[in-house]
């Protein structure tokens, strides 16, 4: 990277705190540069009826908390924290339901800490969906979970799956690092103790369900309004 940032005529970044992270590391001031954040596309996602099929399909009661994930299911994101939040909530006679809509490395790993924990009825795996699929799959959702570790990569990026949750009209809980501080400036973001589960679990206990409601904050990241 430093020797590509050499011929570079200029740099994009997503957020200030990668602009100042490359601007350290590389030594140098790298100008001309642009902050253009992650979007979303609002004509895509948005809230849909489909989320009531998608429920029923999944065999969740229409009656039950339903907390969400949309992404890779990696190691490095550390998602077995959301399950062990689902532990808490279960033990709390909670009727929460975790669904996780993706696949990766670390799958297989979490469904056996589901097992372990007693979760395989409460927990949902869908695997690979389709992209024009996804926005069903989060209207499905009372909360949408956009859980990162406090590590070096992840407190200076913006998770577009943050955008995509908002655009679909449901509630956003968010780990408490500084990228997600950074966001929740603008959008309606709820945030956790990144490394407490307890706290995701009192954040889902006490929050109530919610018709669905995309926040006035939201426009400013369409594709078209960046592209501008």
């Amino acid at each position: 990277e430093a020797l590509l940032g050499r011929f570079a005529d200029g740099f994009i970044f997503i957020t200030p705190g990668l602009r100042e992270f490359y601007s350290q590391s590389l030594g140098r001031d790298l100008r001309p540069s642009w902050l253009v954040p992650s979007g979303v596309d609002p004509r895509l996602f948005r809230p849909d009826d489909g989320g009531t099929v998608v429920r029923k399909r999944l065999g969740i009661p229409a009656d039950a908390k339903v907390l969400g994930y949309v992404g890779v299911l990696s190691r490095e994101r550390e998602l077995d924290f959301a399950i062990q939040a689902a532990k808490r909530l279960r033990e709390k006679k909670e009727d929460c339901w975790l669904v996780f809509v993706g696949d990766g490395d670390d799958r297989r790993r979490l469904a056996d800490v589901a097992a372990g924990l007693g979760l395989v009825n409460r927990i949902i795996f869908t695997g690979e969906v389709r992209h024009d699929m996804v926005p069903q799959f989060i209207s499905s959702f009372d909360y949408g979970l956009c859980h990162l570790p406090d590590t070096l990569f992840f407190r200076r990026s913006f998770p577009m799956k943050v955008l995509e949750y908002a655009a679909c009209g449901i509630q956003v809980l968010a780990s408490d690092i500084k990228a997600h501080v950074d966001i929740a400036r603008d959008l309606p973001l709820r945030l956790y103790a990144h490394d407490d589960p307890d706290d995701l679990a009192r954040l889902i206990e006490e929050a109530e369900r919610k018709p669905a409601h995309v926040p006035d904050g939201l426009s400013r990241y369409s594709w078209e309004r960046i592209a501008a």
